[in-house]
């Protein structure tokens, strides 16, 4: 049963990472296109 709950937990940290990667990577996208088009 540990091993299971481990297994679990390991599967949702790397979840959350990939998916906060994901994030910041668009985040940084929508920086890039803000300065290419700054709105004055």
């Amino acid at each position: 049963l540990p091993f299971i709950v481990i297994g679990l937990m390991a599967n949702a940290m790397s979840v959350r990472i990939f998916s906060h990667r994901q994030m910041r990577m668009q985040s940084v996208n929508w920086y890039l296109m803000l300065l290419h088009y700054p709105i004055l």
